[in-house]
């Protein structure tokens, strides 16, 4: 059984423009944007999603998935986290992007306008075998906007 981890990093509540292309992988991802909400209590992070054949079957689920934001304010870094639990179809054929919407809500001070580090993981299992496991992560430096 192969278990791996999807970690979704999003750097404030504002949207902002893909800066990272596609990682290789069985689960590669696109970030969008990242949009500040409620005045940087938390941040939507969008990205598409990417993956291979799971045991040679392109239907599979979304079991599980991350997203994590670093923003440096002066000398502090203001984290967030946030998770999506869905169950959510998705066609992993290698070519068809499946969006994402992760919440990312901060943990220590309100994230603000501007660059930030974001962090995604993912991870999706065969419709037929459960135990059929394949995750992906990756990170971009991403600009969040309102």
């Amino acid at each position: 059984m192969k278990r791996a981890l999807a970690i979704f990093v999003a750097t404030g509540l504002l949207l902002v423009p893909a800066i990272s292309a596609m990682a290789a992988g069985p689960v590669s991802f696109e970030f969008k944007s990242a949009t500040l909400l409620a005045k940087g209590v938390g941040v939507l992070v969008e990205f598409d999603a990417v993956c291979e054949p799971v045991d040679g079957t392109t239907d599979a689920m979304v079991d599980w998935g991350s997203a994590q934001i670093d923003q440096r304010a002066g000398k502090t870094i203001i984290h967030g986290w946030g998770s999506s639990f869905g169950f959510m179809p998705i066609t992993c054929d290698g070519s068809t992007a499946t969006p994402i919407t992760v919440l990312v809500r901060a943990d220590t001070m309100p994230f603000k306008q501007g660059s930030a580090l974001v962090s995604a993981e993912l991870c999706i299992y065969d419709l037929d075998n459960y135990h059929s496991y394949r995750c992906g992560q990756d990170q971009a430096a991403l600009r969040i906007r309102r």
